[in-house]
């Protein structure tokens, strides 16, 4: 009898809870940061964070699956689970998804340093035989990556005086400018 009484019916993982995230959307900032990206049931942190009130710390660098088929579906895209930490884990996700309910965003990402976020974005965005143009008072750090590593991926890069807008103007009417 006691077992009965503190056992709980299994609750599904996948559906989201609509109304929840509606109306955390619809809710101040504050609110937002608090709550948002907390206790949705569904996306790819629900199975690790289960019934804890706010989302666990968490500190594995790896994870584990149920069974091979959902290895082959999140292999295939279909398992929204984590696989490894340097790809995000739980914990990350929710701080992404508190920014995306902060700043109603689309998706957001977060990562371990200044410089991982910048050398990301330039990779990503800027494409071979781009044009960077930055200035003199840009973190020291992101000018080194600039001038001497994106060069060799055929990148060119520009730097200028913060106060220089006429030599702005001329790099960009130059055309080219990533």
């Amino acid at each position: 009898a006691a077992a009965a009484a503190t056992a709980r019916p299994a609750q599904p993982l996948v559906p989201v809870d609509a109304a929840r995230a509606e109306a955390v959307a619809a809710s101040a900032a504050k609110t937002r940061a608090v709550h948002g990206g907390e206790r949705a049931r569904g996306g790819k942190k629900t199975q690790a964070t289960l019934d804890a009130l706010t989302t666990p710390i968490v500190q594995s660098s790896t994870f584990t699956f149920r069974t091979m088929k959902d290895v082959v579906d999140y292999a295939e895209g279909r398992y929204a689970s984590f696989e490894y930490g340097r790809y995000g884990n739980p914990t990350a996700r929710s701080v992404e998804e508190k920014l995306m309910a902060l700043e109603s965003a689309e998706d957001a990402l977060v990562s371990s340093s200044g410089m991982n976020a910048v050398t990301t974005m330039l990779l990503a965005l800027v494409p071979a035989n781009g044009h960077v143009v930055t200035t003199t008072d840009c973190y020291r750090r992101t000018r080194q990556f600039v001038q001497t590593v994106l060069p060799k991926m055929g990148v060119r890069c520009t730097v200028l005086d913060p106060a220089d807008l006429d030599g702005l103007e001329a790099v960009l009417a130059a055309g080219g400018v990533s």
